[in-house]
């Protein structure tokens, strides 16, 4: 059994943002001068929720809110993830997630989290505070299989890491759902007032 096929043992992998949001703009295996690009690109909107991809511990937490040009705070604000992996070596994988624009209350470096669980906000947005080197909104995502060592033509400059993550990944929790509970209550009201009706003017003319 290969490395990619035990990835269907990390415990609940999700995406990463909403389901309509996750469409993949730069490829892992996308050419950067002469190394690869190493991570996956997800084009989205300033404040877009990000979500653990998995069940894991948050091995860095860092929101500077500062404005990065390039080098070593290329990545801005960012969260990075270690994930239980029977089927790897080190018996574990990581994750990064780069150009964020705010963290979520009550996480912190250390936590063990549920995958699906809210963890930040995509950011990215040249010139924002926190967003790194970017040319525009976008969550940076890069998956490293079994160590921490990035290279070119690693597993994280791989497709085929992503897609066999992703491809039966659950979806993230949607909140703008919240709303159905309140609503069907007052359907369900309404349908007992049309219902009881004349029973109710009756008692009130009595």
């Amino acid at each position: 059994m290969s490395l990619l096929d035990t990835i269907k043992d990390i415990k609940n992998r999700y995406l990463p943002v909403p389901e309509d949001m996750f469409r993949v703009g730069a490829k892992a295996d996308q050419q950067r001068g002469k190394v690869q690009h190493g991570a996956i690109d997800i084009p989205c909107p300033v404040g877009t929720p990000v979500y653990a991809i998995a069940d894991g511990y948050i091995e860095k937490y860092s929101f500077p809110n500062k404005t990065y040009t390039g080098g070593s705070g290329a990545c801005g604000n960012q969260i990075a993830m270690i994930f239980p992996h029977k089927g790897s070596s080190s018996g574990w994988s990581w994750a990064n997630y780069c150009h964020l624009s705010s963290p979520v209350d009550g996480i912190k470096e250390g936590d063990f989290v549920k995958g699906g669980t809210l963890i930040g906000y995509s950011g990215g947005k040249p010139g924002d505070p926190g967003a790194g080197n970017t040319t525009g909104p976008h969550l940076h995502l890069r998956i490293q299989l079994d160590s921490r060592n990035f290279g070119s033509n690693d597993w994280s400059a791989k497709n085929e890491t992503y897609d066999t993550w992703f491809n039966d990944a659950k979806l993230p929790p949607r909140k703008n759902l919240m709303w159905i509970a309140p609503a069907a209550t007052i359907s369900l009201l309404g349908i007992m007032v049309w219902y009881f009706w004349d029973e109710l003017v009756e008692y009130i003319e009595d």
